[in-house]
């Protein structure tokens, strides 16, 4: 399965940083033209992780958005997620074995040998972060635009710029070679979802 042109903008969901409730969240975002999206919330067991998921699958299913778990391959066949985002410790060979060629497997990369071992694992995309200073990881070094526009550059895969990405700068991820903007607080924590989801969606085009 592979990324399309409405793919530009990917959700990574946060329960801690909402706004509101999540299912409104996804239900505003979708509704505003989101078209891919990442259950981050890690601390879930995976029972109630497997039930936020399928509630927020059948939302997605309505609108034409695919759902990504964060790191839980075992559950994209129990839950008809579309595939699985893996953190950078993860065997992107492992979850391809649970989860079979016919889903989405995206990977989380800080930099460049890590780009190199998605890009020769056969991930589907990777996420490049941090690119600005983000609040999720306040002790992380920010890459840099230039720095991060090499590195995408050098990557057959497509690159998603994460980190302190917001509407003032997605264009310049776009234009730095992004194959589009990944967020989390931009969206989760706006006050009005539907119209931050708007906002970035013209921003990333």
């Amino acid at each position: 399965m592979k990324l399309r042109a409405a793919d530009r903008l990917y959700l990574i969901t946060d329960a801690g940083r909402a706004a509101h409730p999540l299912a409104h969240v996804i239900d505003a975002a979708c509704g505003a033209g989101l078209r891919l999206a990442q259950i981050r919330d890690k601390d879930l067991a995976d029972d109630e992780y497997a039930a936020q998921a399928s509630s927020m699958l059948a939302t997605a299913r309505a609108n034409g958005t695919r759902i990504l778990l964060n790191g839980r391959p075992h559950l994209v066949r129990v839950t008809g997620a579309d595939g699985v985002h893996l953190p950078s410790a993860r065997s992107i060979a492992d979850a391809r074995a649970v989860t079979g060629r016919d889903v989405l497997v995206g990977y989380s990369a800080h930099g460049e040998a890590e780009l190199r071992y998605a890009e020769q694992a056969g991930a589907d995309f990777v996420t490049l972060s941090p690119v600005y200073p983000t609040a999720s990881k306040p002790g992380a070094r920010a890459l840099g635009l230039p720095a991060f526009a090499d590195m995408a550059a050098q990557c057959a895969v497509p690159v998603f710029a994460l980190g302190g990405v917001t509407p003032a700068n997605a264009a310049a991820c776009r234009e730095a070679g992004a194959y589009g903007v990944a967020v989390c607080g931009a969206i989760v924590g706006a006050a009005d979802p539907a119209s931050a989801t708007a906002d970035l969606l013209e921003a990333s085009r």
